[in-house]
């Protein structure tokens, strides 16, 4: 079971009594934001258990004042008992951990020094609940990228809470508690939205689409007609893009994961999570060019896809494997006939290696060769110098790829040649394949 974490600073002012409230929730009265945030997690959103932790972070002069008893005054003049007897007075299961000797901030270095000191508190698998409200101005965004490092190197952790302790913004004496928990959030669809738009990556972007629709579907017994489409839309995204990834041919001429995706784009018009807007019109720019339905040349858009994102060994495959499913329909070849195939590929290199029409010199069993012949000899676009010359390339990228460049009768190519050849391939092969149109068989 994974533990919550509570980390704090701890300041160095003097803390007059108020309460802290946040939507239905009022702390008793405390001078410290430390014991109603505490409070506040236990009563409304998980109890605290054997085994959670509250971190508190002090300067030596936080220390002095505000962790041990009556080393300050409040603004009447009292001296008061310190956040360590309050927070023993609450009895709750947990540990109580100082981290003594905390520089303040005050320069890069001590602030990396903090950054540190956080990391070694915490563990995979942990819920950090953070609280921003007292030190210098620097540590509320240093908290806020050090629970996004922590994400990134932690196995399951999450940040689940960031709140700051307004207290000039008190009316009376209750001052609320502010949640900060959408900066974080905000770093999330971030790095999703970068993940995907730079790498092609739906993975991250699907997970944060969901667990952004779980609470809604949950209060609305899964009737909430946006979020049902918000949910759709994150699981087509995946499916459409691990396609790609994979280089799952079939699904891509088949376009079933294609429509799929774009009718859920087209449910939605405007989404319910702010963050997901401004994607929404990217995603549909990205898969315009799809067929929502059977068309081999979609292989010719999955391998664009993935040039733009950087796939270039799977747009290598993509594209040569959607010249011979080209080539094999307008021979009446069943794109997924592996055997009949195989003899477009043969035609292609016998007419690449501009070998004479000579039955006994190909490798290929007697009762293919009168149809071999008669493809080489009856299809014109396939001696297309430009569209034979691509496949050969390909070919050569292919084996070399496939072969981590580990031929020993080949020099490994370099990853710039490797780019420019399946770059150079694609604008050819798009050019004359896409004029042609598609023919299914």
């Amino acid at each position: 079971m994974s533990r919550k974490i509570f980390i704090s600073f701890l300041g160095t002012g003097g803390y007059s009594n108020g309460h802290y409230s946040h939507e239905n929730f009022k702390s008793p009265e405390t001078r410290f934001i430390q014991v109603a945030t505490l409070q506040y997690i236990n009563d409304h959103i998980s109890k605290w258990q054997p085994g959670d932790k509250a971190v508190i972070l002090l300067t030596k002069d936080a220390e002095k004042r505000n962790w041990e008893d009556y080393g300050a005054k409040d603004k009447d003049g009292y001296y008061y008992r310190g956040l360590k007897g309050r927070l023993e007075d609450l009895n709750y299961p947990i540990s109580i951990t100082p981290i003594r000797d905390v520089p303040t901030g005050g320069n890069e270095n001590e602030i990396l020094d903090i950054f540190s000191l956080l990391f070694k508190s915490i563990d995979d698998g942990d819920q950090l609940y953070i609280d921003v409200t007292h030190g210098f101005r620097s540590l509320p965004m240093l908290v806020i990228v050090f629970g996004n490092y922590a994400k990134f190197l932690k196995k399951d952790l999450y940040v689940k809470s960031i709140t700051y302790g307004a207290y000039e913004a008190r009316k009376g004496n209750v001052s609320p508690i502010v949640d900060l928990q959408v900066l974080s959030s905000l770093q999330d669809w971030t790095f999703a939205a970068a993940d995907y738009l730079e790498n092609g990556n739906a993975g991250r972007l699907a997970s944060l689409a969901q667990e952004n629709v779980k609470p809604l579907l949950v209060s609305s017994q899964g009737k909430d007609k946006e979020a049902q489409a918000i949910k759709a839309l994150a699981e087509k995204l995946k499916n459409a893009t691990d396609d790609m990834l994979t280089c799952r041919g079939m699904n891509i001429i088949n376009g079933t994961n294609i429509y799929d995706l774009q009718r859920s784009l087209s449910e939605i018009k405007k989404s319910f999570i702010p963050q997901l807007n401004p994607l929404l019109k990217k995603i549909e720019h990205n898969f315009s060019n799809f067929t929502p339905a059977k068309n081999i040349l979609n292989g010719i858009e999955a391998a664009q896809w993935c040039v733009d994102n950087a796939m270039y060994q799977q747009a290598a495959t993509l594209l040569q494997e959607t010249v011979v499913s080209f080539f094999s329909s307008r021979h009446g070849i069943a794109i997924d006939d592996e055997e009949n195939r195989g003899l477009i590929n043969i035609a292609l290199n016998i007419i690449a290696e501009g070998k004479q029409v000579k039955l006994d010199e190909w490798k290929v069993d007697e009762n293919k060769k009168e149809t071999l012949k008669h493809i080489i000899e009856t299809d014109s676009l396939m001696h297309n110098a430009e569209i034979v010359s691509a496949f050969s390339s390909l070919t050569d990228v292919r084996n070399d790829m496939n072969h981590s460049g580990m031929r020993s009768t080949h020099q490994p190519m370099k990853p710039s040649k490797i780019k420019t050849r399946v770059n150079t391939a694609l604008k050819v092969l798009s050019e004359i394949l896409l004029n042609h149109g598609s023919e299914e068989d």
